[in-house]
């Protein structure tokens, strides 16, 4: 070793450092060698090379022709002046030592080779353009350059050389800072994989700020498709689903389901055709309709039906209950059927008089009625009554004309030349 090498770590300050900062990203360089060709590996790698010459203060290359170790810590702060208000960007703490040999001068490493004793180069250049590298330089004083090996006394080359452009493509595996992927999560990029786009996240959203509209498959005419072709959306609006509908709103034009409306036809029943099935539902919202349809099948399960059908003929299911026609009350019925009583009831009182008519078989012929007019008499029309067997009659009796065949009248024989006294006299 030279006199003046014995010196240099002694009075580092003092030294001229004359540096030629490469800073090589090999990712496509073109090698002025031959080496053999491997398929290409994926992004650029985090390390930078550096290549510089170390002096003493005459000038004198040091190392030597078969080379010397030194130890080297590199680091990037923010300004070229050693010791002008520092402020130490990369690492987070003191900067690993690295052993380098220096032959003739002339040294070169790999800052962030973690394999040979550096440290994980994950600055962000994207943070900012302004970088500096710091090159602290150690003798060896150990017979390494590990911590606890000796004590060596690192010294700063100044002025700190900038990093330049090729020190940013490291963000050539970013954009904008971030890393793109093909499954992204978190603040990843997402690429394509064959043409599709997959999210890795957990969950993941797509949204747009504020009230801007998301639009899918603008000016396309091919359908939107969800799991599978049974799942789509057309460019003309028609949805097709495999599966139901679950919501708690539906709007169809301007009715929504749930809407009461003023009718059958705006309210939200319309929109299922379930108003116009039950004319006994006076409801107009669908929930409504169909809680008066559960009260129908209620009452029509497990032969609860007031109506029991015999296959020729239909009869009321309870044998005690009454029938009522034309109201909802007994005393408003037009036709009522006491079973208690065994009466039929025509008419209202003071409302409606009961009135039965016997339709003829013919046309042209008068139809015989039967009716009770205000005070209670039986008032019968018909062109002829005709009485077969003995008939009884309380009160008086009023025809036009009445014509009696045989018989007796108080057990006189009708057509008798003597009639019993008082009780019949023939004119």
């Amino acid at each position: 070793m030279w006199p003046s090498e014995v010196k240099l770590l002694r009075t580092m300050k003092k030294l001229t450092a004359s540096l030629a900062l490469f800073s090589l990203v090999m990712s496509g360089a073109t090698p002025l060698f031959k080496v053999q060709i491997v398929e290409a590996a994926t992004g650029a790698p985090a390390i930078i090379h550096h290549q510089g010459r170390l002096l003493d203060t005459s000038g004198n290359l040091l190392g030597g022709v078969s080379g010397t170790e030194y130890c080297f810590q590199f680091s990037f702060f923010d300004d070229a002046t050693v010791g002008g208000g520092d402020t130490q960007l990369w690492p987070a703490s003191t900067p690993s030592t690295m052993t380098v040999d220096v032959q003739n001068g002339v040294f070169g490493v790999n800052i962030g080779d973690v394999s040979a004793g550096g440290d994980v180069l994950d600055f962000d250049f994207e943070s900012t353009d302004t970088v500096y590298l710091n090159v602290a330089v150690a003798e060896m004083v150990g017979a390494t350059c590990a911590a606890g090996d000796g004590a060596e006394s690192f010294d700063n080359l100044s002025p700190r050389q900038r990093v330049v452009a090729s020190g940013y493509a490291i963000n050539a595996n970013t954009v904008g800072g971030f890393t793109p992927a093909q499954s992204a999560t978190g603040d990843q990029i997402p690429a394509l994989t064959s043409g599709n786009l997959v999210l890795g996240g957990t969950n993941p959203q797509l949204n747009v700020t504020g009230s801007n509209t998301l639009t899918l498959q603008s000016g396309g005419t091919g359908a939107v498709q969800f799991f599978s072709s049974s799942n789509s959306l057309t460019s003309s609006g028609n949805l097709t689903l495999a599966g139901g509908v679950t919501t708690t709103s539906l709007t169809v034009g301007s009715i929504a389901l749930s809407a009461a409306g003023l009718n059958n036809t705006t309210s939200g029943a319309s929109l299922v055709g379930v108003y116009d099935e039950f004319g006994n539902s006076n409801s107009t919202t669908v929930q409504a309709v169909l809680k008066d349809l559960d009260v129908v099948i209620g009452g029509l399960s497990a032969g609860s039906s007031k109506w029991t059908d015999a296959g020729t003929f239909t009869y009321l299911t309870s044998s005690i209950d009454d029938l009522v026609i034309g109201d909802t009350t007994v005393a408003g019925a037009s036709l009522f059927f006491d079973e208690s009583a065994g009466e039929l009831d025509l008419g209202t009182d003071d409302v409606l008089g009961g009135i039965l008519k016997l339709y003829s078989s013919g046309s042209s012929v008068s139809d015989v009625t039967l009716a009770a007019d205000a005070s209670g008499n039986l008032d019968l029309t018909a062109v002829e009554l005709t009485l077969t067997g003995n008939q009884s009659v309380s009160g008086t009796l009023t025809a036009t004309t009445v014509d009696i065949n045989g018989g007796n009248i108080d057990g006189t024989a009708i057509g008798a030349t003597s009639a019993s006294s008082g009780a019949f006299t023939t004119l």
